[in-house]
C-alpha cells in the first residue's frame, strides 16, 4: 500500500537521493572511497519507501557504476534487496551480505552467501527472530 494515497511524494528518485546525500554527507564520500559507507539509510522511511530506496540504490549502482556499503538493522531493506534478486533486477554477484556479531569482546564479520532466489544461506542469523516471535504471538502460532 502506498501511504501517500498514490501521489508517490516520497518515492521519487530525487527524494531518495536526498536521503542518500544526507546519510553520505553534502560533499559525497570521503576522498579515495568508491563505496560510500551509509549507516541506516532507511531510517524514518515508511516500509513501502524502503523498497523504493533499494530499487534506486540498484539503479544508481547500475547506471552510474557506483557501489554502496550499507549498514542496517532493517529486515525491510534486506528483504527488498533480496527481492530484487528474485525479480532479476539485481545479480547475486552484485550483492554482498555480511553478518556482524560480537560473541565476546571481538567483532566477528561473516560473509553470508546469497543466491538468485533471494535466499541467504543459513538464513538471517537471528536478524528477524524477535519479529517472528511477535508474529507467532499475534497469530497464536504454536512453536
Amino acid at each position: 500500500p502506498d501511504p501517500s494515497g498514490g501521489k508517490e511524494v516520497c518515492a521519487r528518485r530525487d527524494v531518495v537521493e536526498g536521503v542518500l546525500a544526507e546519510r553520505i554527507g553534502a560533499n559525497g564520500p570521503p576522498v579515495g572511497r568508491s563505496a560510500p559507507p551509509i549507516a541506516e539509510p532507511e531510517i524514518h522511511l515508511h516500509p513501502s519507501y524502503i523498497s523504493r530506496l533499494a530499487k534506486v540504490l540498484v539503479e544508481i549502482a547500475e547506471n552510474e557504476g557506483k557501489q554502496f556499503l550499507l549498514s542496517t538493522h532493517s529486515e525491510h531493506l534486506v528483504s527488498s534487496l533480496l527481492n530484487l534478486l528474485i525479480t532479476k533486477d539485481l545479480k547475486p554477484d552484485d550483492l554482498k551480505v555480511f553478518y556482524c556479531s560480537k560473541p565476546k569482546k571481538e567483532t566477528v564479520i561473516e560473509l553470508q552467501e546469497v543466491n538468485d532466489k533471494g535466499q541467504i544461506q543459513g538464513g538471517f542469523k537471528s536478524f528477524i527472530d524477535a519479529e517472528m516471535d511477535n508474529l507467532a504471538t499475534l497469530f497464536k502460532i504454536a512453536k
